[in-house]
């Protein structure tokens, strides 16, 4: 395929799916679906563990990111139970990968980054 051609049919490509595009330059919506999907096994076949995973990390977002510089705190104990996960060890990881963590897409829910570097 000549340089014109893939060229056209990237743009043709654009003109079908105008969104897609989009969502490529804010976030990779495959990636996201697919931590969605690993978030939910992690926290559990419930929806509503995941739920309140979720809402807890974005309430508690200032108190669960300097936790989690010290390496845990009573937030970071109510994470890793929301998580199923053990309180030290959850506080520990979060301390090794505080900056992958806090660094970069944190417009992601904190539960989607842990996921993402848990099952990266």
């Amino acid at each position: 395929m000549n340089k014109t051609a893939l060229i056209t049919s990237l743009t043709a490509g654009a003109l079908i799916v105008p969104g897609m595009a989009h969502a490529l330059d804010k976030n990779d919506f495959t990636t996201t679906a697919s931590t969605a999907a690993t978030t939910a096994y992690i926290v559990g076949n419930d929806d509503e563990d995941l739920v309140k995973a979720r809402e807890f990390a974005d309430s508690q977002k200032l108190a669960l990111a300097r936790e989690s510089a010290q390496g845990g705190g009573e937030h970071v104990a109510g994470l890793a139970e929301l998580l199923g996960e053990n309180p030290a060890e959850l506080g520990a990881w979060m301390q090794d990968n505080y900056s992958a963590l806090y660094t970069g897409q944190t417009d992601r829910n904190l539960i989607d980054r842990i996921t993402a570097l848990q099952t990266g």
